[in-house]
């Protein structure tokens, strides 16, 4: 139990308007966290799929989430006494000294000492309990921030497959306007040897065939460009990814309503890691507050020393002692941005040691 030095969290104040400006009334749910299947394509929900089972940003997100998890049980065990024990055997044999007369190797010596330690720092100022607060607001964003990632990753993945579709209508549609014009190029050329047609509107024709034709190189670049983007998003080699099959037209077209501002203020996961940041920042201010005033710690030490192994459970080895320390951090300087720091701790020490 203590006090706490910093001050409270409080929410930011945000105006948010009750209504969009281009709203047209229409209401309809939120979509799901599966967005992407009311689009109907079972080729998408297969990409996304190996997406977030293979994807290295994704996979870097959840260590994170895990790394801080550890953080947080790291800064909890600071609320709680340390234990340690130890244990020690010496075996110690003296030569014998011809200037004293002793010519017999004396008994071997044995120091058996074992011992037990526990130590436990008063959180008087809550400095112990706001590290904890921080490091539990730090695994909130990093849950945050992988939902983030992980919604990206999903947008990337659907965004790469459209544009794929789209590339292959694009190029579709080149090929067939390509076809008509050549038809059409033919056509002329046949009137013009009948003598029916003039030779400017053949020279036309063909510019405008060369013209449909040097579209294509660009469309096929892009397409390629795309189909490896969406190899890497997938977590795999451009020449393991096939192409998509099917069209633009092959699919669904869900129906997304806005709802209201301050809803989706609410739902989006990087406003929500954002405030989860500024929380554990909070908690950083308590901490470095408490860090001005003193800290009491209390420290006990029990052991036992003995000659042999037969009296280690006697009564007459026992050593313990009881230490309470107060530390106070008098001034910390750093001039002209130079990381060095000046300590003069106060330390007032209580030990009552007995051996029998």
């Amino acid at each position: 139990m203590g006090c706490s030095v910093g001050p409270a969290f409080q929410h930011p104040d945000t105006n948010s308007p009750t209504a969009w400006r281009t709203a047209d009334g229409d209401q309809a749910a939120w979509p799901e966290a599966d967005w992407w299947r009311g689009f109907g394509s079972s080729q998408l929900d297969e990409l996304i799929a190996q997406a977030e089972a293979a994807n290295y940003d994704l996979a870097a997100a959840i260590a994170r989430v895990r790394e801080a998890d550890a953080q947080a049980r790291i800064a909890g065990a600071a609320l709680l006494p340390s234990v340690g024990a130890t244990a020690g055997l010496t075996r110690q044999r003296t030569t014998p000294s011809a200037a004293s007369g002793q010519v017999e190797f004396p008994p071997d010596t044995t120091l058996v000492n074992p011992a037990i330690t526990a130590s436990y720092e008063f959180d008087f100022w809550g400095k112990n309990r706001a590290s904890l607060e921080a490091a539990k607001a730090s695994a909130l964003a990093s849950r945050y921030d992988e939902q983030v990632v992980k919604l990206t990753l999903t947008s990337a993945v659907a965004t790469t497959y459209f544009q794929i579709l789209e590339l292959r209508d694009r190029l579709t549609v080149a090929q067939s306007n390509i076809a008509a014009a050549q038809k059409l190029l033919s056509a002329l050329q046949a009137e013009q040897a009948a003598g029916t047609e003039t030779v400017l509107d053949v020279v036309q024709q063909k510019t405008a065939v060369a013209a449909l034709k040097a579209q294509v190189p660009p469309l096929t670049q892009q397409l390629q460009q795309s189909l490896d983007g969406l190899a890497i998003l997938i977590g795999r080699s451009p020449e393991a990814l096939g192409q998509p099959s099917g069209t633009l037209s092959d699919l669904s077209v869900p129906l997304v309503a806005p709802g209201l501002p301050s809803e989706l203020l609410a739902r989006r996961p990087d406003i929500a890691e954002a405030e989860a940041q500024l929380m554990a920042a909070n908690a950083d201010i308590k901490v470095a507050r408490a860090a001005f005033f003193p800290s009491i710690s209390l420290t006990a030490e029990g052991a036992i020393a003995s000659l042999a192994l037969a009296g280690i459970t006697g009564p007459a080895g026992a050593v313990y002692a009881v230490t309470i320390g107060v530390t106070s951090r008098f001034f910390q300087v750093a001039p002209c941005g130079v990381g060095w720091s000046t300590h003069r701790p106060a330390t007032m020490n209580c030990c009552r040691t007995t051996a029998r």
